[in-house]
């Protein structure tokens, strides 16, 4: 996640590595995002599976993803 979209507070990290598989994430959708858990994560992208059941597979490059600690 080198693309500097991550943002540092309470709740949101920012890193210099992208997400692994298991981290806890929100995803640039809409005004507040989308929650969900990293299913598998390889160089450049990442498969989401969000808490309503979704998935995605989610550019880094082109949609900013935040890690929720």
């Amino acid at each position: 996640m080198k693309s500097g979209a991550a943002t540092v507070n309470q709740v949101l990290s920012a890193t210099s590595d992208g997400p692994v598989a298991g981290d806890r994430v929100r995803v640039a959708y809409g005004v507040f995002g989308r929650l969900g858990w990293v299913s598998s994560a390889s160089p450049g992208c990442v498969l989401v599976r969000y808490d309503d059941g979704a998935r995605d597979v989610i550019d880094l490059t082109r949609r900013p993803v935040w890690i929720v600690r």
